[in-house]
């Protein structure tokens, strides 16, 4: 095991450009000595589990509603419950959650193996390939382009919206007015939120059986979504879901190449795909940290945080936190109980985990039916994204086909 770093003061984390073991390494070194840290940009950022579950739950302290006061970000925010606090969050909640019932996610399951299967059927006659440019990165996009009902004909220039997303790199300050996350993502969304307004604005008037139609017609207590807030849930489904399921796919591909035995046993026995999804989430999440901003004055773990500072939540040094998780640093598919926080805690728990939690699990199906044995192609190192998402950029592949 890679020795802990101890540094005399701490520095901002370390790139991921490594895998993550730096950064791993540094989240270990501040759970232990600086639990609570403010940085240089006046963020305070916070890594042990039981503290991070504390602020995930307590939205009339730590607010969610990270607008343009805050982050620059209140044109692409509103409608969004991961972003909205109470009495609005309950509401955006149950209207936005009956497009995600399990009913819902059965039918979207088939859809994926469908989807899934014409992929991997596009490789046929080949050994040898990029699985995250040939079937991870493009199986959510498709999935969430057929859910919003987008026209086939449009299928290459959404998945090319994606694309761009993907290139997004925001600044070390997230306070910044140029860098920070609100003005980078408005500058590269304003594309596809116009194409996404002309879908909600034809599905008012022809109403059709997919997912934009659905939250047009969502009603709770005489309340409906307008035509903003539509268009930015189908925007975080495009964002957040679509990366954060391709990360959750790239990264179980690569815990079962570094654990070949763990491979075996599931293939023997499909029953343990989903422990061993829920340990890829806790092991090595997508979506590393996440934001809130201070109501009122607070403290956390003996640390003073003053009304209206950012507050970074780092789930994935809250997943390998020592004082709750036995042997944190090892991949164990039967871990129990798992109490991960990779899709957040509290009233905002991800109210798309179940359809992730799905597509990693067809994913895994898919791969096991086609291939006896998938094999990452280490000749040179695999790059990944430097921030943001953890996981690789590609996944350079050799496969012996079922015979």
């Amino acid at each position: 095991m890679t020795e802990t770093p101890t540094p005399t003061v701490p520095s901002d984390p370390p790139p991921l450009t490594d895998g993550g073991q730096a950064q791993l390494d540094w989240l270990r070194w501040m759970r232990e000595h600086e639990p609570v840290y403010r940085d240089r940009h006046g963020v305070y950022h916070v890594f042990r589990y039981d503290d991070v579950r504390r602020v995930a739950s307590d939205p009339q302290t730590f607010s969610s509603e990270l607008n343009r006061d805050a982050l620059g970000a209140e044109n692409i925010t509103r409608g969004n419950p991961a972003w909205t606090d109470p009495p609005e969050h309950r509401r955006l909640r149950n209207l936005v959650g009956q497009a995600f019932t399990l009913t819902n996610v059965r039918e979207y399951e088939q859809r994926t193996y469908r989807m899934g299967a014409e992929l991997l059927d596009a490789l046929d006659g080949r050994d040898s390939f990029d699985l995250v440019e040939t079937f991870v990165w493009p199986l959510p996009a498709m999935l969430i382009a057929e859910l919003l009902g987008v026209p086939v004909s449009d299928r290459e220039l959404f998945l090319s919206y994606a694309d761009k997303l993907a290139s997004l790199q925001v600044g070390d300050d997230p306070t910044d007015d140029e860098e920070g996350y609100g003005s980078m993502m408005s500058r590269v969304t304003d594309e596809v939120r116009g194409y996404l307004l002309d879908q909600y604005r034809d599905r008012v008037t022809t109403p059709k059986d997919d997912l934009i139609s659905k939250l047009a017609a969502a009603e709770d207590d005489g309340s409906r979504l307008d035509e903003d807030e539509v268009v930015n849930i189908c925007l975080a489904l495009l964002f957040v879901g679509h990366f954060s399921t391709n990360g959750l796919i790239a990264n179980m591909l690569l815990c079962l190449d570094e654990h070949p035995e763990v491979a075996a046993r599931l293939r023997k026995d499909r029953t343990l795909i989903g422990k061993a999804v829920e340990e890829v989430l806790r092991y090595r999440p997508s979506g590393t940290r996440f934001m809130r901003v201070a109501r009122v004055d607070a403290e956390v773990a003996g640390t003073p945080i003053p009304a209206g500072s950012l507050v970074m939540l780092w789930f994935s040094s809250a997943n390998r936190d020592e004082r709750k998780f036995t042997r944190p640093d090892e991949f164990d598919i039967d871990r129990f109980p798992n109490g991960h926080v990779s899709f957040g805690h509290g009233i905002h728990f991800c109210v798309g985990a179940a359809l992730s939690r799905m597509e990693a699990a067809v994913a895994a199906n898919l791969l096991f039916d086609r291939f006896d044995d998938i094999r990452i192609d280490r000749r040179d190192p695999l790059p990944f994204y430097e921030q943001g998402m953890w996981a690789p950029r590609r996944l350079p592949v050799v496969v012996r086909r079922r015979s």
